[in-house]
């Protein structure tokens, strides 16, 4: 039986039950925590959802960052969680290890890559989780899995001890099954104030809503409506003018540019055996040229300004999260990847734009959960993360 006593998947059997709790006071004192298997856990090897990183790499001297942070605050780690390969999906599936549990769907995937992270929050076998949010990765899979999830501003947390893959999009994000912890636990982990104004404006992105799945319409519009009335102003906009692809686009290569500059001479080193999807994705790194990624680049420097120019210094743009409910966890291969390309439409802008994202769980359709989410300008986490604490506690009065 597997020590933790219920699903073995989600949790990677390397690192084995986990029993630290290194402070018994705090704001997080009395709170289980697992961690996603790429931040370093002192005394642990890292495994990054990939046995050939697991077996190259030494064991960990010292707690990640964020791990060691939220540990100080009277967290209890008790275990670390399932990773997709080198966290490059978006599908929670791993080639080697398999597709943790979804158990808000238990048919569907649970989304990735920090997929193991939501499936024991969601299970209730810890009272929350971090992962790295990057494309999208607790973005999704907190959407996928009927769960609060958030992914903060570029660089307002450190990425010490994690395991990169695209550095100027990587970002450490959490999990939870209610808002008011998702707030207690930014407060632990977003050291300094806000430096912006909490927004007044919600900017709805029309083009993302008209390009949702019908099925899930009636409930976004039903979720945007509850929240309007918290807000001086509602306005659309399009985020796309150019089409979504442009963004899609932008993200991969420069992504892509990133990872093949992190693990290029690992991977030429000592040519791990991959997956066939992130074999792919690989190799599509590794052909991106220097002037291919300068040309990216000055292009994600422009959609960063529009996206930036709609939120303002006192907007939050609304938009869903997803695409739509997740797909089926025994999908072909070749419909994953087509899968995440679509995704890539709905989540490529906060990380374009370095910018935090809150995701809220707003229900089920289409045979799944489903969630909406609002960015708002980078700094402005802990104001996203109380204003979704009011409106939870406001929907309760």
């Amino acid at each position: 039986m597997h020590p933790y006593g219920r699903d073995a998947i989600s949790f990677m059997a390397h690192a084995g039950p986990i029993d630290r709790q290194d402070h018994s006071d705090g704001p997080l004192a009395g709170r289980t925590l697992a961690v996603k298997d790429l931040f370093d856990v002192r005394g642990f090897n890292t495994g990054a959802g990939n046995p050939a990183w697991l077996e190259t790499h030494e064991p960990a001297k010292q707690d990640a960052w964020a791990v060691a942070r939220l540990m100080s605050a009277g967290a209890h780690l008790v275990g670390k969680t399932l990773s997709d390969e080198m966290a490059y999906s978006l599908i929670g599936a791993n080639h080697f290890y398999g597709t943790p549990p979804n158990p808000a769907a238990p048919d569907r995937i649970p989304g990735g890559s920090s997929s193991g992270s939501a499936s024991v929050v969601a299970q209730g076998l810890v009272n929350f989780a971090i992962g790295t949010d990057t494309g999208g990765s607790v973005r999704i899979p907190a959407s996928f899995c009927g769960l609060y999830g958030f992914r903060p501003t570029h660089d307002r947390i450190a990425v010490d001890g994690l395991v990169p893959l695209g550095p100027s999009f990587d970002t450490v994000g959490w999990f939870t099954p209610d808002a008011t912890l998702l707030e207690s636990v930014g407060k632990v982990l977003l050291e300094n104030p806000d430096p912006a104004p909490t927004p007044t404006r919600l900017v709805r992105l029309d083009d993302l809503f008209a390009a949702a799945d019908p099925a899930c319409i009636t409930n976004l519009q039903e979720a945007v409506g509850r929240i309007t009335s918290h807000f001086d102003s509602v306005s659309g906009a399009t985020i796309a003018p150019g089409g979504f692809a442009e963004y899609r686009d932008t993200y991969r290569y420069v992504q892509g540019y990133e990872a093949w500059q992190a693990h290029g001479d690992w991977v030429e080193t000592c040519r791990p055996a991959f997956g066939p999807l992130t074999q792919a994705r690989f190799d599509f790194a590794k052909a991106i040229t220097d002037e291919e990624f300068q040309g990216w680049r000055e292009t994600r420097a422009r959609l960063r300004g529009h996206v930036l120019d709609l939120i303002g210094n006192d907007g939050v743009l609304c938009l869903p999260t997803a695409p739509g409910a997740p797909i089926g966890r025994n999908a072909p291969e070749a419909e994953f990847d087509a899968f995440r390309a679509t995704v890539l439409d709905f989540t490529a802008y906060a990380g374009i734009a370095g910018a935090p994202q809150v995701t809220m769980p707003i229900g089920s359709a289409a045979g799944g959960p489903i969630g909406l989410s609002l960015i708002g300008a980078p700094g402005t986490d802990l104001s996203l993360l109380e204003f979704v604490t009011s409106l939870t506690l406001s929907s309760r009065a």
